[in-house]
C-alpha cells in the first residue's frame, strides 16, 4: 500500500521506517516546515561559551539536525566531539556517529529519564546543553530542572508557515499521485490537512489514525471510518 504522511521532512524518519517495515510505500506531502534560527543573541552567547558545557542531550533527530547546522556555523564540530553526547533513539545516534561524534544511547527504546539515570550513575551532572525548537513540547528540560542540573534548553529552530508554492505543490501531489491511504499522526496533522483541503474526497482511500486521540479528532471532521495503524511506531517525534 502507498501511504501518505504529512509530517515535516525532519520528523518523517520514524514514520518511514515503521511503514516500510510493514511493507508499505511512503509518499511525503509535508504540511509542516521548520527553519533554523539565525542572528540570535542567546545562540551566539551559548557558542561563545561552548567550553562550559560538559554534556549535550539530543532529544530527537530533528533537534540534532538543526543543532548541527549551528555547530558548523560557529565552527564547534571538533569541540562537540569532546563532550558527552547523549541520545534517546538510534536514529539520532546514527546521525551523530556518521558526523564523527560519539553518542551514548542508554538502550534502544530509551526515554528521557533513562538518560538522566545514566548521567547520575556515571556522575555526569555537569552543565548540560539541550538543543530544542521554539514552542515544541520537550520533557527533558523539566526533568533536568527537577534534578537541579544546570542546563540551557537552547532554541535553535522554529516552525514556519507554508509558502504559496508549497501549498500548491502539496495539493497537486494529493490530487495527482497514486496513493492508497493517509496516516494522520497527531491532532494538529488533522487540523492542518482540513485547513488546506476541507472538501477533500477520500473515496477509495484508507485513513489511518496513529492513536485514539487522533481518531477522536478525525471524527470531529466527520471521518468516522479511520483505521488504527497496527504497528509499534516507536520514537515518533512530538508534533
Amino acid at each position: 500500500m502507498k501511504v501518505v504522511i504529512t509530517t515535516a521532512i525532519e520528523d518523517a524518519h520514524a514514520f518511514e521506517e515503521a511503514l516500510l517495515y510493514l511493507s508499505h510505500e511512503v509518499i511525503q506531502a509535508p504540511l509542516k516546515y521548520y527553519e533554523i534560527i539565525d542572528e540570535d543573541e542567546l545562540i551566539t552567547e551559548t557558542f561563545e561559551g561552548f567550553s562550559a558545557y560538559k554534556n549535550v542531550i539530543h532529544g530527537s533527530k530533528r533537534n540534532t539536525e538543526f543543532f548541527w547546522m549551528q555547530v558548523e556555523k560557529f565552527n564547534k564540530v571538533e569541540e562537540l566531539k569532546t563532550k558527552l553526547n547523549f541520545v534517546i533513539d538510534p536514529l539520532t545516534q546514527d546521525f551523530l556517529e556518521k558526523k564523527g561524534v560519539p553518542a551514548v544511547l542508554p538502550h534502544a527504546k530509551a526515554k528521557p529519564i533513562d538518560v538522566l539515570e545514566f548521567m547520575i550513575r556515571f556522575k555526569r551532572m555537569g552543565t548540560t546543553l539541550y538543543p530544542a525548537g521554539d514552542n515544541t513540547r520537550e520533557e527533558m528540560p523539566g526533568l533536568l530542572e527537577e534534578l537541579g542540573v544546570a542546563y540551557n534548553d537552547l532554541t535553535v529552530f522554529r516552525e514556519r508557515g507554508l509558502t504559496e508554492d508549497e501549498v500548491s505543490n502539496t495539493l497537486i501531489d494529493l490530487q495527482s499521485k497514486d496513493w492508497d491511504g493517509i496516516l494522520f499522526h497527531s491532532r494538529s496533522s488533522v487540523n492542518r490537512f482540513f485547513a488546506l483541503a476541507p472538501e477533500y474526497d477520500f473515496t477509495s482511500k484508507k485513513v489511518f489514525a496513529l492513536n485514539q486521540t487522533v481518531d477522536d479528532r478525525l471524527k470531529e471532521f466527520g471521518m468516522n471510518d479511520a483505521l488504527m495503524l497496527e504497528s509499534d511506531l516507536k520514537n515518533i517525534p512530538s508534533d
